[in-house]
C-alpha cells in the first residue's frame, strides 16, 4: 500500500512539473505558423536584412502582399502569436 501511495505521489509531482513548464518552440517554427495563419489575409511577415533595413523597421516586419507595401514595422513575434494563434498557452519562444 505504502508503494503505491509513493508511486502516485511521485507522479502527481511529475505532472506538476509538466504542466508548469512552457514547451520552447524556435523562432522559425513560429515565424512559419504565422505566416500559414496570415496567408488568407494577403500578409507576411519578413525578417529583415542589413543593418540600415533593421534601424528603419525593426528586426521583423509585417508585409501587405496585395498592397505589396509595409503594414506593420517592429513585429514582436512571441505577442502577435499569441494575439494570432500560432503560440498555444503551454509553449514560448525559445
Amino acid at each position: 500500500m505504502l508503494d503505491a501511495h509513493l508511486l502516485t505521489c511521485s507522479t502527481d509531482h511529475r505532472m506538476v512539473r509538466l504542466m508548469t513548464s512552457k514547451m520552447k518552440i524556435s523562432q522559425r517554427a513560429l515565424l512559419q505558423r504565422l505566416n500559414r495563419k496570415l496567408a488568407d489575409e494577403k500578409l507576411i511577415v519578413k525578417k529583415t536584412r542589413g543593418e540600415k533595413l533593421v534601424r528603419e523597421v525593426g528586426n521583423y516586419f509585417l508585409l501587405d502582399l496585395h498592397r505589396n507595401r509595409i503594414a506593420e514595422k517592429d513585429v514582436d513575434l512571441p505577442a502577435m502569436g499569441r494575439e494570432r494563434g500560432g503560440l498555444e498557452p503551454w509553449e514560448s519562444r525559445g
